[in-house]
Parts: structure tokens; sequence; C-alpha cells
């Protein structure tokens, strides 16, 4: 299963690893290392919708999880952190 956990934007030039350390800026290291620790955290990556598009990119950040029991226990801890409207993936 794989579920949205947060997005942020970001210049084009900017790397793998800074993505990784704005999103533990934006969200915390407890939800970060949760993210770690249960699944792989992938990343999307889009043209800004509300900076200028040919310079800043949006990232949106997944956790892919694969066993129910890892699932069901960081949807316990941490729903309350996730996104409401996009927590589920449409295209998997």
């Amino acid at each position: 299963m794989k579920l949205y956990c947060g997005h942020i934007e970001c210049k084009w030039t900017h790397n793998d690893r800074l993505e990784l350390i704005y999103f533990r800026q934006k969200y915390g290291n407890e939800i970060f290392d949760a993210i770690n620790t249960a699944g792989n955290m992938t990343a999307r990556r889009y043209h800004s919708q509300t900076l200028p598009a040919d310079t800043y990119k949006r990232v949106d950040f997944y956790v892919d999880l694969t066993d129910a029991k890892t699932t069901t226990v960081f949807l316990l801890k941490w729903a309350w952190r996730l996104d409401k409207e996009k927590i589920w993936d449409p295209t998997t």
C-alpha cells in the first residue's frame, strides 16, 4: 500500500538529499524516522503550481508499506499527521 505523507516545494537544482532535509524540517524528525522504519519512502516530482514552474518543483512523498501489521501500526500512530484529502495514492 502506498500512502501520501506530504509535500515540499524547492528548486529543480536541489538533489534528493536536500529534498529529504526539507521534508524533515517541515514535518519533523519523528514522522520521518517512523516512515523510514515502516517502509520505503518514495518521491514524485512535478512542476510547481504556486511558484514559477521553470525554477521550482513540487515533490510529493509517499511511503510504501507491504506488511499489514506495519501498515496498521503506522496508521494508528500517524494518521493524524497525514493529509486526509490525499492519503491514498490513486495510481496504485
